[in-house]
Order: structure tokens, then C-alpha cells, then sequence
């Protein structure tokens, strides 16, 4: 294939740090949006955010994240009509061996899924979402790609 024919027009620059290592500990602000900026979470009245069956789900299924990964504390979080912010820390116990750190780098330069990385956990979050909308008539609800 002609790797000039469409002249990067249809590449998106990634907004991630190239040599980070995303699985390692720190406190991680995301913001999750839905396709289209479709506005299945709920709606603003009178300067509150009034939750939609979908957004009830979300707020939900975020506080479940700790449960489901024990490395994780979540701080602040807000569900807005269209999209979800959160702070997420990951902490990662690092076992010793008479002094010799036996954890091991976690970057990929392949990009291959990550266990216990801010991606699986967004992943796992997103996903749980999305069959639960599948299983409640909810089918066409979709994320946007990425984080």
C-alpha cells in the first residue's frame, strides 16, 4: 500500500507521553466522552446535573473501578451531560527481594493492553458501561474513541 496516498490526513497525533509508563503509580485526570457528544448522561436544570438511567449507570460503574482493580483510588469525578471527568491514582506496591526492586517496567512500545494501566482500567469502565446499555435498551449508546 502507497503510504504517501493519504498524506497522514486521516492519522491522529496521540496525546500520550511517548516513554511514560502509563500502568506506573500516579494520579491520572481523564475525561471519557461520548460519540458524537451525544448527550446520554443526563441534562443541566437550573444548574444541576439531573441523570439519565445511562448517567445513573456511569455514576455507578465509576465508583465500582476500586473494587475491581485494588490498585486504584479514585478522586474527584463529575458526570456532565456528554462526557465524564475523573481523577484516577494508581498505586503499585513495589515487592522487594533482600533489597532489589522485582517490579518490571510496564511501557510497551507496541502498545499491547497493559494490566492494571490507566487504559484497561478505562477500558474495563467503558465496557461494563456499554453492555449494560446493550442489555437495557439503550443500543445506541457508544463511547468516542480513546480518552
Amino acid at each position: 500500500m502507497d503510504s504517501t496516498k493519504f498524506k497522514n490526513k486521516y492519522l491522529i497525533a496521540s496525546s500520550r507521553l511517548k516513554n511514560w509508563d502509563y500502568a506506573g503509580e500516579g494520579m491520572y485526570f481523564v475525561t471519557i466522552g461520548t460519540k458524537n457528544r451525544e448527550c446520554y448522561f443526563g441534562n443541566i436544570k437550573n444548574r444541576k446535573m439531573k441523570l439519565s438511567p445511562v448517567g445513573e449507570i456511569v455514576n455507578q460503574y465509576w465508583f465500582e473501578i476500586p473494587k475491581h482493580f485494588p490498585n486504584v483510588e479514585l478522586d474527584e469525578f463529575i458526570v456532565m451531560p456528554n462526557h465524564v471527568h475523573g481523577i484516577v491514582l494508581i498505586e503499585n506496591p513495589v515487592e522487594t527481594c533482600r533489597g532489589m526492586s522485582l517490579q518490571k517496567p510496564q511501557y510497551n512500545k507496541f502498545s499491547k493492553p497493559i494490566s492494571k494501566s490507566i487504559s484497561m482500567i478505562i477500558n474495563h469502565f467503558k465496557s461494563a458501561v456499554k453492555r449494560w446499555c446493550n442489555k437495557n435498551n439503550f443500543k445506541n449508546f457508544q463511547w468516542q474513541s480513546r480518552f
